[in-house]
């Protein structure tokens, strides 16, 4: 639970965070505004760094029922037994199985462009980054208080607050306003 739930929190954090700099980097340069260098491939990477994050940490907080034999997979229900994750709108819209995120990132399907988001939803998946951090930042916030242990729930918090720690790092190194801050 400590470092792995870190882990996954702090590279969707820190993902959403540089792609958001790339992004208002690219908006002020469209401007015409003077803006720091910020390489091409930054929102690229953030934004699937994010999503690869967000689609594990979904997992584990919505994942329920019987295991197959070797499923070693940790489920929000081994530590909140009494908790199950409501499914947001932004996951119904987007990183659902068969939503834009599982067929435009994380499979290969015919007419992948097709597959965006952008006329069956609320925008396309790519102007999400943020949207996806802020719902898991949130569910992560709801399941720790539902925590079964009081060890668990605090290695937990511990791991919360110092992936949100290593995201203000980012800003800062950024000099962007955090958007995931409390």
């Amino acid at each position: 639970m400590e470092e792995d739930f870190y882990n996954a929190l702090r590279y969707l954090f820190e993902g959403a965070i540089a792609w958001d700099a790339w992004k208002q980097t690219e908006e002020k340069a469209a401007k015409g505004e003077p803006c720091p260098i910020i390489f091409r491939h930054q929102g690229a990477l953030g934004m699937y760094t994010s999503f690869m994050e967000a689609r594990a940490l979904y997992e584990f907080f919505h994942k329920h029922g019987a295991r197959s034999d070797g499923d070693d997979s940790a489920r929000a229900d081994d530590f909140a037994s009494k908790w199950k994750a409501n499914k947001s709108d932004v996951y119904r819209d987007y990183m659902a199985h068969s939503k834009p995120a599982n067929k435009r990132m994380f499979h290969l399907v015919y007419l992948r462009s097709e597959k965006s988001g952008e006329t069956s939803t609320k925008g396309p998946l790519n102007e999400h980054v943020l949207t996806v951090a802020k719902d898991l930042r949130n569910l992560a916030r709801e399941f720790i208080e539902h925590i079964d242990d009081s060890a668990s729930q605090e290695l937990a918090w511990t791991a919360l607050q110092n992936a949100l720690g290593e995201g203000q790092k980012a800003a800062d190194h950024y000099h962007i306003a955090n958007p995931l801050a409390l």
